[in-house]
């Protein structure tokens, strides 16, 4: 498996389902929010620790975005 100068497991992919976003409309502008709950061991990341405590397994990906029409 490739790795990265941190020696971190390269080009994984985790999938979700069932995300729950928000979307709300205003004139042209779309604006989406929503968390995508990633864990370490999604990526095969081994978790490390601080002073012997490991450190949580959950990634929250917080998403905010907005998008306007050209």
């Amino acid at each position: 498996m490739p790795r990265s100068g941190n020696n971190l497991p390269c080009g994984q992919t985790a999938h979700s389902n069932n995300v729950p976003f928000e979307l709300t409309q205003q004139g042209d502008e779309v604006h989406i929010t929503g968390t995508l709950p990633l864990t370490c061991s999604d990526f095969k990341i081994q978790r490390p620790s601080f002073l012997t405590v490991a450190i949580k397994n959950d990634i929250p990906v917080r998403v905010d975005t907005k998008w306007h029409a050209q």
